[in-house]
């Protein structure tokens, strides 16, 4: 054992700062498609030695297709370049100190294709790649197999599922932090991944475990979306356009101009997006003197209207420094309106009886995200520097309105309404960043990262509540619900990360510090609360790469999720007219511990991977449920002991015909909560398992066919439980005009069997609630694209291994 533990500290614990012998040899050369002479990027490209094959090391190619492989000893090698729906082509090569470079030049790769009849069928190329910790989506590879939004993208992938209402989550959680080429997206009512089509996105990187050098927000992780951008010169562009049934409409149109040292690229983006909610709820109190049993069918109709523009230019001053403008921008309305049937007992006997409720909320206002970055790099080649300003921001207004009337027994109204309240907060927010980070690359070595970001957060909610009184039919303002919050929290950060090699390791262990200064202030009572603190955030990563592309991965971050205004403002407000919904400003934010373990293989027909992962949740932020002496249910937001996840993922993307891709996904993890408050064994715990099966066709080198079913496991909550779900996606993806053009069909929800379902228990009372998304909800895109439009290329320059 004593052994054992020696072994385990020389290879992943001692600090790797010995140089390796200096090497002599490089290896370099461009990857193309042998048909349209167009560049291949991620091709993998791994040296063997001659005559044992033993494979030396390996990279993939970068955006141009281009590959530099150094630090070779003299010697004889085979080189091979493969690519996934490509047949692999090898070339020998040798090495001496009078030759140390050989240039491969162009690899013309030639895709694999079959003879069926008079019919060519050619494979799909790989939708999902693995790199630097992260796993980066492929988007066109996934709209040619039928999505057409981004969500319908992110929910084949790993890590990745959907709720009742189509949002995204994270490793079963909706608590992550969601980026647009690096930088972070407002997030005051602005769903980025509904709003952007997939056509504008080349890449969706997701880190579960990023290193220190990104911000820790978020339970699970990071969800990057890497825009496109042209590289060609002139003028390119591309034209997008979406209807769906029940008044679904998108369209998108982007333009690029590239000449000598000028880039310019500009876009216009327009949604109008109704979707439909049913379901109901039930709710049983049983304290003495206060029972009640109301019973609510209700129906949600929501509809986002946005217009967002985005302009910018790319500027080479010379070889060593550009800088970049860029902002999103434009004007945004949502209008959600719920009505409810509602049959209510209760000892009130003013309250008993049919009821129609009406709950309408609005959210219009303007976003805005312009940026600046300026690029340098120094005369030592892997020496760089990057200075960034960012403001992400909103200003507009939440309009809500609650009215309920009286229904007779056939249900007609009768004119005579028991409550009627209206609330209108006005919002500014304001996200200000200052980041520089640096990077050298000393050659033997390793790689150092550093960097320094400020960070501040302004939010004012100016919050007036209104009731209508009778008789007189005035509306007076209820100053107990009304409240100006006023939030400023400033946040230093520093960074450092040192990876390099070991030996047949590759690691890279981070360091994050920050100080967090918040203050939160009831502008009505004068009355402050503040917060300092200083926090560190680890983080390391361990990979070991073996033969026939295989790799192993062990890694570690601490992330925090902060408590934003929702948790922090102590002022009730109606959600409906049975809940009321407070925070707290004493609550504390969670600390997250997240372990991964994982393994790639890429396989003759594809690639697998699995993960074993554990995370711990301290301090965890959670909403619970209380009944008031009327009646009504109060959600307000405590922190609970811990929670504690453990689980495998499992992932099979696997070709076993040309014309057929298997894409499966599976999670299986356990659950524990533990909390010394709202369970009397302290704990609770939950075997949770999801899969999704996703099967793409090929029936001519044009055409894509998908089908795919979701299915998440019963789980529970702090006061409950939550039932299974399930449902199946189609899409149909056609090639036109020589791929200039695409049509793509998708029907999400194709058998109306997605219902989300869960439960909450306490020792008087009892919640149950279902609710059906709409389903059948089908959409067709038409996309062109002229002047062969092309990827953005992205503004990290990322170091790429050789698997997949």
């Amino acid at each position: 054992m004593k052994r054992v533990i020696i072994l385990f500290i020389s290879i992943f614990l001692i600090p790797p700062m010995i140089a390796r012998p200096v090497l002599s040899g490089q290896v370099k050369g461009r990857v193309i498609d042998g048909i349209n002479a167009t560049t291949i990027e991620n091709a993998t490209i791994a040296v063997y030695s001659q005559p044992d094959s033993s494979i030396i090391t390996g990279a993939a190619t970068d955006l141009n297709g281009e590959f530099i492989i150094s630090d070779l000893p003299a010697g004889v090698y085979t080189l091979t370049a493969t690519f996934v729906g490509y047949m692999a082509k090898s070339f020998s090569f040798s090495l001496s100190d009078d030759d140390p470079v050989f240039d491969v030049g162009d690899i013309a790769l030639v895709e694999a294709a079959e003879d069926l009849g008079s019919v060519s069928v050619v494979a799909v190329k790989p939708q999902i790649v693995y790199r630097d910790n992260k796993k980066i989506l492929k988007v066109k590879e996934f709209q040619d197999a039928g999505a057409s939004t981004l969500s319908e993208v992110l929910e084949n992938a790993p890590s990745v599922t959907l709720d009742a209402e189509g949002n995204v989550l994270l490793r079963g959680s909706g608590n992550y932090t969601l980026l647009i080429d690096g930088k972070p997206v407002p997030g005051v009512g602005i769903n980025m991944l509904r709003q952007i089509p997939p056509e504008m996105v080349e890449d969706i990187e997701i880190m579960t475990n990023p290193s220190a050098k990104y911000d820790p927000d978020g339970v699970t992780g990071i969800i990057n979306l890497v825009l496109k951008k042209q590289t060609e010169a002139g003028l390119n562009g591309q034209i997008s356009l979406m209807a769906g049934l029940r008044d679904k409409y998108n369209g998108d149109a982007q333009f690029n101009y590239r000449k000598g040292k000028v880039n310019m690229f500009a876009g216009v983006t327009g949604t109008s997006y109704n979707t439909d909610v049913s379901g109901s709820i039930f709710r049983e109190t049983s304290a003495p003197g206060n029972e009640s049993e109301i019973t609510n069918g209700f129906g949600q109709s929501a509809k986002i209207n946005t217009l967002v523009g985005n302009l910018g230019m790319d500027y080479s001053i010379n070889e060593r420094n550009s800088i970049s403008l860029s902002g999103r921008f434009g004007p945004q309305d949502i209008n959600a309106l719920v009505d409810n049937e509602i049959v209510r007992t209760v000892t009130d006997p003013v309250l008993t009886g049919n009821f129609n409720f009406s709950n309408d909320l609005q959210v219009n206002g303007t976003f805005y995200m312009p940026d600046i970055t300026w690029d340098h790099k120094f005369k030592k080649e892997g020496s760089k520097m990057q200075t960034s300003m960012f403001v992400g921001g909103f200003q507009g207004n939440l309009i809500q309105g609650l009215s309920e009337e009286a229904m007779d027994a056939s249900w007609q109204p009768t004119g005579v309404f028991t409550d009627r309240r209206r609330l209108n907060n006005a919002m500014d927010i304001n996200d200000i960043r200052l980041k520089t980070d640096y990077e050298n690359s000393f050659e033997g070595k390793g790689k150092l990262e550093l960097g320094y970001q400020y960070r501040r957060l302004l939010e004012n909610n100016d919050q007036v509540h209104e009731d209508y009184v009778l008789p007189g039919g005035t509306w007076v303002e209820d100053a107990a619900l009304s409240n100006e919050f006023q939030l400023d929290r400033t946040i230093y950060a520093v960074y450092l990360t040192w990876g390099g090699d070991l030996g047949k390791f590759n690691y890279q262990l981070g360091l994050r510090n920050e100080y967090t200064d918040r203050i939160l202030e009831q502008v009505d009572s004068s009355t402050e609360y503040s917060y300092s603190k200083f926090n560190v955030f680890p983080s390391a990563n361990i990979t070991r790469k073996f033969k026939d592309n295989q790799q192993l991965q062990l890694s570690y971050s601490r992330r925090i999720n902060r408590p934003g205004r929702q948790q922090l403002n102590p002022v009730r407000q109606y959600a409906d007219n049975q809940l009321i919904v407070s925070g707290s400003p004493d609550i504390r934010p969670e600390f997250i511990d997240s372990y991964e373990l994982a393994y790639q293989n890429q396989v003759k027909m594809g690639f697998v991977s699995a993960e074993a992962y554990y995370r711990m949740v301290n301090d965890l932020m959670t909403n619970i449920l209380t009944p008031e002496d009327d009646g009504v249910m109060h959600q307000h937001f405590v922190n609970a002991n811990r929670s504690h996840s453990a689980g495998t993922e499992l992932m099979a993307n696997i070709q076993p015909a040309q014309w057929l891709r298997v894409i499966t996904t599976g999670n299986f993890y356990y659950y524990v909560l533990e909390d010394d408050t709202f369970y009397e064994e302290n704990d609770n715990s939950s075997f949770v398992w999801t899969a999704n099966f996703t099967s793409v066709f090929l029936p001519t080198k044009s055409t894509r066919l998908t089908l795919s079913a979701i299915y998440n496991g019963p789980s529970i909550t702090l006061q409950g439980s939550r039932k299974e779900s399930y449902m199946f996606n189609f899409g149909v993806r056609q090639e036109l005009l020589k791929r200039k053009a695409s049509l793509a069909l998708s029907v999400r929800d194709l058998f109306k069997t997605f219902v989300m379902e869960n439960e909450i228990r306490g020792e008087d009372y009892l919640t149950i609630t279902s609710m059906q998304p709409e389903s059948q909800v089908v959409t067709l895109t038409f996309t062109y694209n002229f002047n062969n439009y092309r990827q953005r290329a992205q503004e990290e320059n990322m170091d790429l291994n050789f698997i997949r």
